[in-house]
């Protein structure tokens, strides 16, 4: 299909005339994969860098060239995130804009697929760059057995110091990173995965809840919202598992290992399966959660977004700052109704890598037992892998209820802050999209109608 000319963006009688892209969108939509390859790569070559320099001093001043060089490569990454959202806005408006141009007599009643996928994808990313430091630290508290020394131990598993599971000690633990690169361990396997994970998530989501609402005949339902979160949760099963499973090993991985060197050693060693192991622990978080998430979100947004007389407030300022505050709740009261769940499964999918340990010594779980090497010799050797009920059942025997909760604190504070981001993205996406949420105001219930 030829590019749209801007002669091709009339308006038919009566509807508002479409504005014409520019020539720097026309410019970003035939250059746009030359854009994104040196995007790519400008974060590939600052993630390589990162990984293989460490920092002398953590004093910026004594250490200068170091800490220009780690902040131009961010800065340079920044960029490249921004310069990506702009090739994706700039390509989908250009055709959107067709679109509408040419089937304005025919809306639709769902949002596009590609505006589903896109604001999805980009939108799941922005969320893991910014959430990943956060991620490491709550990782690194639930894989962390209860009886662990204050003292430095060196394993393959926990590179870092590991004290009292607080949110202190957890806070303290960015004193203990090796090097800046420690910040975004684990981050590349999440990046990419997340980004397909949450583009399939909208999409079973809203294409789920639209069918269920006809179905059931209804306008809007806060039940028919939670079943379909449910439903687009339990339909990334088949990204989230082994995108969690390379995330965790990676983020546990001692000294650091990229995210495709844990792949390959996953797949020379178990196959397809390896990548999949925890995944039945997986589906039931991400079916729960999920269906809290978008519950949270919606009953939040409908609560904040009308008044006593159910009329919605309009100011795009308010709705902005709404969209982050929702976004951030949601994101605290589905962590809150699925972190037992998540304690297990990281359990389950780094107990086989913890005990890949190359020595007996190397060993946190075993050496903190005060095991003679002979005996820990013993309990390495075999193969089989405990499933999920019977890690519930050792954890609670190690810990009782507070182990199911380690790490909930720093699990909050990132929840809020990349969920109020990451819907803010998305909500933006869509609105540049043409496939915004905002409705008329005699469209809106009052909230206490929802349901």
């Amino acid at each position: 299909m030829a590019d749209p000319s801007p002669s091709s963006f009339s308006s038919s009688p009566g509807t508002t005339p479409l504005r014409p892209p520019s020539a720097r969108i026309f410019w970003i939509v035939d250059n746009w994969p030359s854009i994104l390859g040196g995007t790519v790569l400008t974060h590939y070559a600052h993630y390589q860098y990162l990984s293989r320099v460490r920092s002398p001093h953590p004093n910026p001043v004594k250490n200068a060239r170091f800490w220009a060089l780690a902040s131009g490569g961010w800065m340079l990454t920044y960029l490249g995130i921004c310069t990506g959202i702009a090739v994706a806005q700039a390509k989908l408006q250009s055709l959107l804009d067709y679109r509408l141009a040419t089937e304005r007599s025919c809306p639709s009643q769902l949002p596009a697929m590609s505006a589903d996928f896109w604001a999805g994808y980009i939108s799941g990313a922005v969320g893991i760059i910014i959430g990943n430091p956060l991620d490491l630290l709550k990782v690194r508290l639930q894989a962390r057995p209860a009886s662990a020394p204050s003292t430095p131990l060196p394993s393959a598993s926990s590179p870092l110091p590991l004290p009292s599971p607080t949110a202190a000690a957890a806070a303290s633990y960015l004193r203990h990173f090796e090097s800046p690169a420690s910040l975004v361990t684990g981050s590349a396997a999440p990046i990419l995965g997340y980004g397909a994970l949450n583009a399939l998530l909208f999409v079973s989501y809203n294409r789920t809840e639209a069918a269920l609402n006809r179905a059931l005949d209804v306008q809007s339902s806060l039940w028919t919202t939670w079943l379909a979160g449910a439903v687009g949760g339990l339909a990334t099963w088949v990204v989230s598992t082994p995108t969690e499973l390379i995330k965790c090993r990676a983020q546990l991985s001692s000294p650091p290992a990229s995210s495709w060197a844990i792949t390959k050693d996953v797949w020379r060693a178990e196959g397809i399966r390896g990548l999949y192991f925890g995944g039945v622990v997986t589906a039931l978080r991400d079916s729960v959660g999920y269906g809290f998430y978008f519950w949270s979100y919606e009953i939040t947004t409908r609560w904040m977004g009308a008044g006593g007389d159910g009329v919605k407030e309009t100011n795009l300022k308010e709705e902005a700052a709404k969209v982050l505050l929702c976004g951030g709740l949601a994101g605290i009261v589905t962590w809150l109704s699925i972190f037992p769940l998540d304690v297990i499964k990281t359990r389950v999918q780094t107990q086989a890598f913890q005990a890949q340990a190359q020595s007996p010594e190397r060993s946190p779980l075993l050496a903190a037992q005060g095991l003679s090497q002979q005996q820990q010799q013993q309990q390495q050797q075999p193969a089989k892998r405990a499933g999920a009920m019977q890690v519930a059942r050792e954890a609670y025997r190690e810990g009782g209820m507070r182990v199911f909760f380690r790490g909930l604190t720093v699990c909050s504070v990132r929840a809020f802050v990349v969920n109020a981001v990451q819907w803010a993205v998305y909500e933006w996406a869509m609105y540049e999209m043409g496939e915004g949420r905002r409705r008329p105001a005699a469209a809106i219930e009052p909230v206490g109608q929802v349901m």
